[in-house]
């Protein structure tokens, strides 16, 4: 009888620590644990597969509610022949922070610092991009919403030359878990200018995907992204991949 009550309340416990614990699968409200690292690599292209965004975001929890992150991205285009087919485009770094987290109730604030590359030349920094936002949300075993919040601020980094401009971000981002392997992800976001042009394209996007938990820490996402105000039916529809993982 005691080994039985003992194994009963053994099970109890790992059930529990399961259900705790912060398990990486897609969803818009994951932050990676105190001392634990995240990866996420995408490759998103066009539908005419003349252009290719290669993208890796690497990220540590310095605490559970502070982590830093890591991005940088490249890409390829083969539509036109007069410029270098393979660029780095940028790198950011910069810092996220949990300051609500009660219950299902989150929210996170991030600030982040990227350089814009040309790589047409030589490799030369041409902007810096300061960017800072607020996301919050409700999150539960079965689903998840998360509202966003951003501003992004360009400045050139080229001598002889002066620009700068605003733009901000409100998005939408949604998850629906159906079982333990398969979870549903959705999201729209609306970018528009506050001085200049900072948003020239992709003011009203959509996102839709699926994403299957290959393990507690592993998961492989499929998405298909459109251009709901493009000029060009060309640029309506893109697509890609996602891969993620915490160690």
């Amino acid at each position: 009888m005691k080994k039985l009550v003992l194994t009963s309340l053994l099970a109890v416990f790992a059930v529990s620590s399961a259900d705790a614990a912060n398990i990486n699968y897609g969803n818009p409200l994951y932050r990676p644990d105190a001392n634990h690292f995240y990866s996420q690599t995408s490759l998103d292209m066009d539908t005419d597969y003349n252009y290719f965004t290669m993208g890796e975001e690497f990220g540590y929890g310095i605490t559970n509610k502070l982590s830093a992150i890591l991005k940088t991205a490249g890409s390829y285009d083969s539509s036109d022949t007069a410029i270098d087919k393979f660029s780095w485009d940028n790198m950011s770094l910069g810092l996220n922070y949990r300051y609500i987290d009660m219950g299902a109730w989150k929210a996170d604030a991030y600030a982040d610092v990227s350089q814009i590359y040309d790589t047409t030349q030589d490799l030369e920094t041409i902007y810096y991009n300061w960017r800072a936002g607020l996301k919050f949300g409700y999150m539960t075993s079965d689903w998840t919403v998360a509202m966003i919040a951003q501003a992004d601020y360009l400045k050139d980094d080229i001598e002889n030359y002066s620009y700068d401009s605003i733009g901000m971000k409100l998005g939408l981002e949604g998850q629906y878990v159906m079982d333990k392997n398969w979870n549903m992800v959705a999201g729209l976001d609306y970018n528009f200018n506050l001085t200049d042009e900072y948003y020239e394209h992709n003011p009203l996007n959509a996102k839709i995907g699926i994403n299957y938990n290959m393990d507690a820490t592993k998961y492989v996402g499929i998405y298909a992204t459109r251009d709901l105000k493009a000029d060009s039916t060309n640029d309506l529809y893109g697509m890609g991949v996602k891969f993620g993982i915490d160690f």
